[in-house]
């Protein structure tokens, strides 16, 4: 169940670094 979280929150990490990188571009 642990693991679930950590994966979600890793997505939601890479999203929002996603979506910085993009506004910065």
């Amino acid at each position: 169940r642990r693991a679930l979280y950590d994966t979600v929150e890793q997505t939601l990490i890479k999203c929002r670094n996603f979506e910085r990188s993009r506004a910065h571009d």
